[in-house]
């Protein structure tokens, strides 16, 4: 579980917001709905540090919250029409959406990621990402096992 936390604060690293939205001294604010299980491994990110921002973790209730939102983790048992469903609002907010569920960077997520006991899978959507005005590294596209050049399929 401290794995998968360590990950998802590497994948932070190679992620680049509209400089208004996070000023070099801003905070990044992490955010996943309330009722994901496992939350313990997202509190390990809670003040930790990347590219020079204190990352807050934050527990959603309703879709509406999540315009505080830079990152929004969601859970493969969060249904994946919670991204077709604010895809508007996401994208206009500039926030990176991170999920679990298969097919998640084909119906509009950003980034689709899986880990096993032996490896970790990742699939960008990278004409998402360009919607939402993120710049994602070329050091983790080029890892990507998958990277998707058209928006959602339904």
């Amino acid at each position: 579980m401290a794995r998968k936390a360590n990950y998802l604060l590497q994948l932070t690293k190679f992620i680049q917001w509209p400089k208004a939205l996070t000023p070099d001294n801003g905070s990044i604010e992490f955010c996943i709905f309330a009722t994901t299980p496992s939350k313990e491994v997202f509190q390990k990110l809670h003040l930790r540090k990347s590219q020079n921002r204190i990352i807050h973790m934050n527990y959603i209730k309703q879709d509406r919250e999540l315009a505080k939102c830079n990152i929004v983790f969601i859970h493969k048992f969060i249904p994946n029409d919670i991204i077709k469903k604010n895809y508007y609002s996401l994208i206009s907010n500039n926030i990176l959406t991170i999920g679990e569920n298969s097919s998640f960077a084909k119906k509009g997520g950003i980034i689709e990621f899986n880990m096993t006991d032996k490896s970790v899978d990742i699939k960008i959507n990278t004409k998402t990402a360009s919607e939402a005005n993120i710049h994602i590294s070329t050091n983790l596209i080029e890892i990507a096992s998958s990277v998707i050049t058209q928006g959602s399929s339904d």
